[in-house]
């Protein structure tokens, strides 16, 4: 009862009367702000608020200023990384569990963590490749972190998983992706059948090269999509049955009179088979499996949307890339802690020896 701000007064025969008191301690003004921005849904709206400022600062150099040479955003991004791989370690570093081997465990468990680990080894070797002296070296860095910034972007799925309506619709998609691998087995069976069989009746004798393994699987994949490639199958384009002028490429080749009939057939068959009948067999598995998680998803979001706000209650005040003060307090704080506890040992073995 110390602790309540109030009291009980009992006076004469009179019902009991209640006061309030003072004597409770009154948070400050400062400690009020302090609280503020330490309630985790503060922490995660401006770190999201960061993130999306590091997004645009991405963005903007993969299509504005992509060079070989190194600007001052090529640097605020690599500082930018490397305070999120510092808040990794960090949180790799959790004292719970205490031995390492079960921190690096319950680390890699989360699926979310094995994805900040790929996008910040994809960034590191995106930005090593790019300043290489070798011909391609700035194309290919392009390329990588192009794939780069898609697995940044999809770190943001994480941060959304908290919100009412969202929340659930992601505790759906990896059941459904798995569904989604089912049925591309099952499709590849009737993409392959397809492809090579139109292919050896429109164009046969081929090449062995590359560019035939691709024209072969090119068109019956893009035909699901509603690419009909109809000028090339029934040979209304300009080709050439000249085995020099289509082998190196100055005109197409032309498709054989059977492959003129035969062709359209097949295609209509595929068609009918991958884009009807086949997407309606995926849609029929999506909706099955919304109805049956549909019940128990809103406990699964519910225990994700604690998962992330107890991380985000344990996370530093500050934001990326301000991030990096928080860490550099941490460490100076760690060494201070392991120096305080070496000497205490060494007091302590001292101690112990002149007593024994």
């Amino acid at each position: 009862m110390e602790d309540w701000p109030m009291k009980i007064v009992f006076s004469g025969g009179r019902k009991p009367s209640v006061e309030m008191t003072t004597d409770k301690h009154q948070i400050t003004p400062r400690e009020k702000l302090y609280h503020f921005f330490k309630a985790p849904v503060i922490i995660c709206m401006y770190n999201v608020l960061s993130y999306i400022i590091f997004l645009s600062m991405f963005a903007f150099l993969l299509i504005f200023n992509f060079g070989s040479s190194l600007s001052p955003l090529d640097i605020a991004l690599m500082v930018w990384v490397f305070t999120i791989f510092t808040e990794e370690v960090r949180q790799m570093g959790s004292p719970i569990p205490s031995k390492m081997c079960s921190k690096l465990h319950v680390y890699i468990s989360d699926v979310w963590n094995k994805l900040d680990i790929f996008t910040i080894v994809l960034f590191i070797t995106g930005m090593t490749v790019r300043f290489l002296p070798y011909d391609g070296a700035l194309e290919a860095a392009r390329v990588m972190l192009a794939l780069n910034f898609i697995s940044f972007c999809l770190r943001l799925l994480h941060i959304f998983s908290v919100h009412k309506h969202l929340g659930p619709k992601l505790v759906m998609m990896p059941k459904m992706l798995e569904d989604l691998m089912y049925f591309i087995v099952i499709l590849l069976v009737f993409v392959v059948s397809y492809a090579i069989a139109s292919h050896s009746i429109l164009y046969h004798n081929s090449l062995l090269t590359w560019k035939t393994v691709v024209q072969v699987f090119r068109k019956s994949y893009w035909n699901i999509h509603g690419e009909l490639f109809i000028d090339e199958i029934e040979g209304d384009q300009v080709c050439t049955f000249d085995e020099m002028l289509w082998s190196n490429g100055t005109y197409p080749r032309c498709p054989s009179d059977v492959g003129k009939i035969m062709g359209p057939i097949l295609m209509g068959a595929y068609i009918m088979v991958a884009s009807v009948l086949l997407l309606n067999v995926l849609i029929a598995m999506f909706t099955y499996t919304f109805e049956k998680m549909h019940a128990e998803t809103y406990k699964h979001w519910c225990f994700h949307r604690y998962s992330l706000i107890s991380e985000y209650d344990r996370r530093p005040v500050l934001c990326p890339p301000l991030i990096l003060m928080n860490h550099v307090a941490l460490l100076f704080k760690y060494v201070y802690i392991r120096c305080r506890k070496d000497e205490n040992d060494q007091l302590r073995n001292r101690n112990f020896s002149k007593y024994v």
